[in-house]
């Protein structure tokens, strides 16, 4: 797992570059990668670095924002709104 502390090192850096404002786990995994569209592994990845960091202090959790992105559906049962994105912020301010 060598591009762990590249990610976490991206994801430090970019919520001191945004504070106070937050960011999502997917806007975290964006930038974290590089990529428009991360996969679920890479945003998963940023959610366990996220972990970490507010284990540590570094980061927090704000509370869930914005509106649901899209719906799930199971085979033979209705669909289901995604859950309200997870803000993160910087622990600094």
């Amino acid at each position: 797992m060598a591009r762990a502390p590249i990610v976490r090192n991206r994801i430090v850096a970019y919520l001191d570059e945004i504070s106070p404002q937050g960011a999502t786990y997917v806007e975290l995994a964006r930038e974290a990668y590089d990529l428009d569209d991360p996969t679920a592994t890479q945003t998963s990845a940023v959610r366990r670095v996220v972990a970490k960091l507010v284990a540590e202090g570094i980061a927090e959790r704000v509370g869930r924002v914005g509106n649901p992105e899209g719906t799930h559906t199971r085979a033979g049962s209705k669909g289901y709104a995604n859950p309200l994105p997870m803000e993160i912020r910087s622990a600094k301010d």
